[in-house]
């Protein structure tokens, strides 16, 4: 099966960017959504509780991602059917076929409530 084949999920890049400033004059910020979506695929989700001193249920995945897709650590990731965005966490890992070109970018996302 061919990478397009595999990227089935609709995936939305969104940015911060800052808005203004608030009432005490330190930075506001918004996240601003791309305007066109991006194919990619969530795999591997898992949850696990976070023993601080929150009740956090934390979801961890790797969302596989087209090479071309602009995203980096900065970025969250609102895939169609999550009413949650997932938050990067770090840098996406290109992933290089044996000849050296990236064949898939591999991004680590969470998603936390609690």
């Amino acid at each position: 099966m061919n990478l397009a084949g595999m990227l089935v999920d609709a995936v939305t890049v969104a940015r911060r960017r800052e808005k203004g400033k608030d009432r005490y004059g330190a930075p506001s910020y918004e996240w601003v959504k791309d305007p066109s979506p991006v194919r990619g695929r969530l795999i591997y989700p898992s949850s696990r509780e976070e023993n601080t001193r929150r009740d956090a249920q934390v979801e961890a995945a790797f969302v596989v991602l087209d090479p071309r897709a602009a995203v980096d650590g900065r970025c969250r990731l609102h895939l169609a059917g999550h009413a949650q965005p997932f938050e990067v966490d770090g840098a996406p890992l290109p992933q290089r076929t044996r000849s050296g070109w990236v064949h898939h970018l591999r991004v680590k996302v969470r998603r936390v409530e609690g």
